[in-house]
C-alpha cells in the first residue's frame, strides 16, 4: 500500500512538473499576449516558448533548485541545457518579423538563420560524432544537412495559413509531442520524454487559451461579406495564429528528435518518422490531386497518425528486443 502510494505521488509530481506547470504557463501567456494586442502569430510564440521554458527550469530545478536550474542555463554543459536558448531566440526571431516594421524585419530573420545553423553544432558539442567520429569535412556536411533540415521544418510549419485547420493542426501538433515523448522515453532516455512533454503540455495550454479567446477559425469558411470586411471578420472570427509557434515547435520537438538519435537510441529509421509525423501535423502539404478539403483532412491525419504510430511500435519492438537479448 506504501508503495501504491509512494508511485501515485511522484506520478503526480510529474505531472505538475512535465503536465500542469507548462500548460498554465502557455495558457496565461497567451492571454497576456493578446490583452497586450500582440497579434496572433507573435501571441503563439510566447505562449508555447514561455511554457516550454518555465517547465523546462522546473524541470531543471527538481535536483539542485532553481539557482542551479538557472547556472545550468546561463552556462550550459549539456546538450539539452542548450534548448531553452534556442527555443527563447525563435520565439524572439518571430515576434521580431510579425510585430516589427517592415524596414527591420530583416533583423528576425537574420536571427531565425542563426538560430537554425547554430543548433546543430551546439547540441552535438559534446558528442562523439564532433569529437572523434566525424572528419573535418563530414562536420561541415552534416551539420550543414541538419540545420537544413531543421531549417525546412520551420519554413514547412510556418508557411501554412492561419485558417487551415487550426484545430486539427493544433490537436495533431500535440498527438505529435505526445507520441515523441513515448517514443523517445522508450529509445532510453526518459528526460527528454520529459521535454517532449513540456512541449504537449505548452501547445495544450496555448490552444485552451486561444479557444477560450475566439481564435480557432475555420478554413474555407470566409463568406463574401467578410472578405469586403476584414475588420469585422476578424472581430468574428480571429486569425488563429498557429504558424507563429513554428520556430519554437521545430527548435523544441525537433531538436529532441535530434538528441534522441545522437544521444539516446533512437534509430534513424524512426526519427525520419517523427519528423514526417511532425510536418504532416501542421506543416503545409501538397493538395495530393484532391479537390475536397475532407479529403485533404483525411490526408494529413493519415500521414500524422501513421508514422507516428510506426515510430511508437519501431522503438517498443526495439526495446522488448534488447531486453530479451542475453548480452
Amino acid at each position: 500500500m506504501l508503495l501504491g502510494a509512494s508511485l501515485a505521488w511522484n506520478l503526480g509530481v510529474e505531472l505538475l512538473w512535465v503536465g500542469f506547470l507548462p500548460l498554465l504557463v502557455a495558457a496565461v501567456t497567451m492571454f497576456v499576449s493578446r490583452r497586450l494586442h500582440l497579434r496572433p502569430r507573435a501571441a503563439w510564440a510566447a505562449s508555447v516558448a514561455g511554457g516550454y521554458l518555465v517547465g523546462q527550469l522546473g524541470l531543471m530545478s527538481r535536483a539542485g533548485g532553481v539557482a542551479a536550474a538557472m547556472t545550468a542555463i546561463v552556462v550550459p554543459h549539456e546538450a539539452r541545457d542548450w534548448l531553452p536558448w534556442a527555443v527563447a531566440l525563435a520565439a524572439g526571431a518571430t515576434v521580431w518579423v510579425v510585430e516589427a516594421g517592415q524596414p527591420s524585419r530583416w533583423i528576425g530573420h537574420l536571427l531565425a538563420i542563426v538560430v537554425t545553423l547554430a543548433a546543430p553544432t551546439r547540441l552535438l558539442g559534446g558528442s562523439v560524432y564532433l569529437a572523434t567520429r566525424w572528419s573535418a569535412g563530414e562536420k561541415i556536411v552534416y551539420l550543414a544537412l541538419l540545420a537544413s533540415m531543421l531549417g525546412l521544418v520551420w519554413w514547412l510549419l510556418e508557411t501554412v495559413d492561419d485558417d487551415n485547420r487550426p484545430l486539427l493542426r493544433s490537436l495533431l501538433l500535440i498527438y505529435v509531442a505526445v507520441g515523441t515523448a513515448v517514443a523517445v522515453t522508450l529509445s532510453g532516455s526518459f528526460a527528454y520524454g520529459e521535454l517532449c512533454g513540456l512541449v504537449a503540455a505548452a501547445l495544450t495550454g496555448a490552444l485552451l487559451a486561444n479557444v477560450a479567446l475566439g481564435g480557432t477559425g475555420t478554413a474555407g469558411t470566409r463568406s463574401r461579406s467578410a472578405l469586403a470586411e476584414p475588420a469585422a471578420h476578424e472581430s468574428a472570427v480571429p486569425e488563429n495564429g498557429l504558424g507563429g509557434a513554428a520556430g519554437v515547435v521545430t527548435m523544441s520537438l525537433g531538436s529532441l528528435i535530434l538528441l534522441g538519435y545522437f544521444y539516446a537510441e533512437l534509430s534513424s529509421l524512426n526519427a525520419l518518422l517523427l519528423a514526417v509525423a511532425l510536418v504532416a501535423a501542421g506543416g503545409w502539404l501538397p493538395t495530393l490531386g484532391l479537390a475536397d478539403s475532407g479529403w485533404r483532412v483525411v490526408a494529413r491525419v493519415a500521414l500524422c497518425v501513421m508514422p507516428m504510430a510506426l515510430a511508437v511500435a519501431g522503438a517498443y519492438a526495439a526495446t522488448i528486443a534488447e531486453s530479451a537479448s542475453p548480452y
